[in-house]
């Protein structure tokens, strides 16, 4: 790997030869592949905690209504720092709940298809 990490290698690895090429390459990370990346991040986590708290729920892991109800008053009431700290207090369970997700689906080789669109961003 190039010094300077992951993305300078990517960076490096194609249309080394080239500043014009580096540069536009460097332009793409910078305001199209990492938004992208974030994103799809964002998306993949959201569709995840949409299949595993039913699950949980069902075992007696669930939220609770009370929480719920906390979370929507700091919704509306656009007090972010309250729901982010709910959030981090009562997360650790639906992240551990989306990791054994993960690993299932990467077991199965479902990870491989769902990560398809990270592959296409990358490969410019």
């Amino acid at each position: 790997m190039a010094k300077g990490g992951f993305l300078s290698a990517l960076l490096a690895e194609r249309n080394s030869s080239s500043t014009t090429g580096f540069a536009w390459r460097s332009l793409y990370y910078i305001y199209i592949g990492i938004p992208l990346l974030a994103l799809y991040y964002v998306v993949f986590h959201v569709i995840l905690s949409i299949l595993v708290v039913p699950v949980m729920t069902l075992l007696g892991f669930g939220v609770s209504s009370d929480y719920q109800q906390r979370v929507q008053s700091a919704l509306e009431r656009s007090d972010f720092q309250e729901l982010a700290r709910m959030v981090m207090a009562e997360s650790w369970v639906l992240g551990f709940a989306k990791l054994g997700l993960v690993v299932v689906m990467y077991h199965f080789g479902a990870l491989d298809l769902l990560l398809q669109p990270v592959y296409y961003i990358t490969k410019v």
